[in-house]
């Protein structure tokens, strides 16, 4: 079986990549967050309502397209006509031709979480290379907290301290344990929020 930790992740951390899936003759295409826990299957948590959900209950196969080219992630929710898609290897979906690495993956598992569901998926296939690390929204999230930072003693401002609470809590949610964590919890500290 390919091994997930030749990608650098961490385990229970959130990476985001666009799924690709199909149903029927129609290739689809959607920004997903996925993790590991234990480098060996991949875990999706998605709504049941949406095509992504539909089409891998379908088939029990999809790909995991990874990169850090944001025009690609805007393509897929904006302007899916202007994907360009190739033929996978070990599995029956199409993958997206400009992704920097794929992991070609069979659904193994479905969970029930009300109106979402966690798909548990092991990959068949990895092949490509990350041109940096997989995506994570901790990193942004806290940058953009350093910034706003330096702006709440300019005003004391209750919805600037609201978002970064929110970053907070997806940091926490998308990279827990992290330094990203850790770091963000000492900017609540020196800001008198937490």
């Amino acid at each position: 079986m390919p091994d997930l930790t030749t990608l650098g992740l961490y385990s229970g951390w959130i990476y985001e990549a666009i799924a690709s899936s199909q149903k029927g003759r129609f290739n689809h295409a959607a920004p997903v967050g996925f993790s590991t826990k234990d480098q060996a299957f991949c875990e999706l948590v998605i709504f049941k309502s949406s095509q992504t959900w539909q089409n891998i209950q379908s088939i029990g196969e999809f790909a995991l397209n990874l990169t850090c080219d944001l025009k690609l992630f805007e393509k897929a929710l904006h302007a899916k006509d202007e994907l360009d898609y190739v033929k996978a290897e070990a599995v029956s979906v199409p993958v997206l031709k400009d992704a920097d690495c794929v992991l070609e993956l069979e659904l193994v598992d479905t969970l029930d979480q009300g109106d979402r569901g966690k798909l548990v998926a092991w990959p068949k296939r990895i092949y490509g290379k990350l041109k940096s690390p997989p995506l994570n929204r901790a990193q942004t999230l806290y940058l953009e907290n350093l910034i706003m930072e330096t702006r709440v003693g300019l005003k004391n401002n209750r919805e600037l301290k609201s978002r970064i609470l929110e970053n907070h809590r997806v940091i926490a949610k998308v990279a827990p344990d992290s330094d990203y964590q850790s770091m963000s919890r000492a900017l609540l500290n020196r800001l008198g929020l937490s």
